[in-house]
């Protein structure tokens, strides 16, 4: 009977680990969507110029002090999970709008536009990084320590794996389809969106 409860026991983490992984490759699909080639010729065909750009694009970078609040948080929430996942969501779903905000230039205007961009893409990657610390705490917890390095280095290689699928399925659907990138990114945006929730 003992036996047979640690069989079951091993078992639900072996899935529980399984579905970590299978998530964690779901989101090198959403990350790899939002920082790729596309993503910059859109925000051209957007009407913006270097400063836009570098803005747009670094950001994220920035915003990676906000890791600081999710370790903050990290050590004072009794439950992190419901936070990390409404963070992610929240932080991921972001994209949405700026996917789609330039078909309103004509009504808001382009400026207006490019700012509310700047805007999502800044709250977006401040929620994203308020997630990591919150993360990483809730895996340390899940995660036996005999198992954790060798879990950690079998994840990498899935993540690393997805990551190179994920550019060359992204550059096919450029090469392929020729679609322009107006069109392109918010078909991207909605699959990679979708992959990271």
């Amino acid at each position: 009977m003992h036996k047979n409860t640690e069989n079951i026991a091993e078992m639900n983490l072996r899935r529980s680990l399984g579905l970590i992984t299978f998530a964690g490759c779901l989101a090198m699909v959403y990350i790899t969507v939002i920082t790729n080639p596309v993503f910059v010729d859109f925000l051209r065909k957007s009407g913006a110029n270097e400063f836009h750009i570098g803005l747009i694009t670094g950001v994220p970078m920035v915003m990676l002090v906000m890791q600081f609040v999710g370790g903050f948080l990290s050590n004072r929430l009794s439950r992190r999970r419901p936070v990390f996942m409404a963070c992610s969501i929240i932080g991921r779903l972001m994209y949405i709008p700026v996917a789609f905000l330039p078909h309103l230039a004509p009504a808001i205007g382009q400026n207006t536009v490019l700012s509310f961009m700047v805007l999502l893409v800044a709250v977006s990657g401040a929620l994203v990084n308020i997630a990591v610390p919150l993360w990483f705490s809730w895996m340390a917890d899940l995660i036996p320590s005999p198992l954790m390095s060798r879990y950690w280095g079998l994840r990498q290689y899935w993540l690393q794996l997805t990551w190179m699928a994920a550019f060359v399925a992204v550059a096919a659907f450029s090469y392929f389809l020729q679609l322009p990138s107006q069109v392109a990114f918010p078909v991207l945006a909605i699959l990679g969106v979708t992959a990271g929730m």
